[in-house]
């Protein structure tokens, strides 16, 4: 069983987005500073069905 994306460490989401041709490259404190500048971004919440 996949560990879900919220358990991911951040040098983990950047080799994962390296893997995946996302970026050429890209190091753990950048994803980190990247994840940490949205943090008071609303979202908003939709109820579906």
């Amino acid at each position: 069983m996949e560990r879900s994306l919220s358990q991911w460490d951040c040098t983990e989401l950047a080799r994962q987005v390296i893997t995946a041709s996302i970026v050429g490259s890209i190091s753990a404190s950048t994803v980190r500073r990247i994840l940490n500048s949205n943090k008071h971004t609303k979202i908003k919440k939709y109820k579906f069905g």
